[in-house]
């Protein structure tokens, strides 16, 4: 039986629609993220319009119980997020993750912000590029994929203007060993060099300096 081309079109549309919202639809916000989210809108009730959501975690390491006799556990989503903001010239700091919040504190060496306004196109443009080696065989660059290790990720969130940014620190390293071989990063000078990197490092940074106070 042959059918109309244009109807298999129309069909593959729909159903590729229907799939994707689908998807859409089965992803429920976690706790934190709610939580995460309700700050951040409680910040903007109060006119704060300088804000930073920091996230620095480790992708597929074991969860296990923060103490023995607690009931939290950092199993399922437990992404240590640090939210900064400023506030009549002073950048605050609050901590959040699946089992606590601590109150605000004041962060001193707040540079970043600075570092933000004059790389803001660099920061919103740029990306880190994934560990890619060149294959000596084929020549061909190929990319490298771990399953765990240390991640980092942040938006600012300046009036209406919105960053957003991610990369495994994978990225970071020189070389590896693939398949019984040394590799080498192609990007690793590169990733190192980004704007993106060297915010990242001046938001974590302040977030330690600023732990260290109290």
């Amino acid at each position: 039986m042959n059918l109309n081309p244009r109807l298999l079109h129309l069909v593959a549309l729909l159903t590729f629609y229907l799939m994707v919202h689908s998807v859409k639809g089965q992803y429920k916000k976690s706790p934190l993220e709610i939580r995460t989210d309700s700050l951040v809108a409680e910040l903007h009730k109060r006119r704060v319009d300088s804000i930073c959501v920091y996230r620095s975690y480790c992708v597929g390491c074991r969860g296990s119980r923060i103490t023995e006799d607690s009931s939290c556990s950092s199993k399922g989503d437990f992404t240590p997020t640090y939210v900064l903001w400023k506030q009549h010239s002073k950048t605050y700091l609050t901590y959040l993750d699946n089992c606590s919040i601590i109150s605000p504190v004041v962060v001193y060496k707040d540079m970043f912000w600075s570092y933000l306004s004059v790389n803001w196109s660099e920061i919103n443009k740029g990306t880190i590029k994934d560990f890619t080696t060149i294959d000596s065989d084929s020549g061909e660059a190929e990319v490298i994929h771990r399953n765990h290790g240390d991640n980092y990720s942040f938006d600012f969130i300046i009036g209406k203007d919105t960053i957003s940014q991610y990369y495994d620190h994978f990225a970071l390293i020189k070389r590896t060993i693939f398949f019984h071989k040394k590799t080498k990063n192609i990007y690793y000078k590169q990733n190192r060099k980004s704007p993106i990197r060297k915010i990242q490092l001046q938001i974590d940074h302040a977030i330690v300096e600023a732990r260290k106070r109290h």
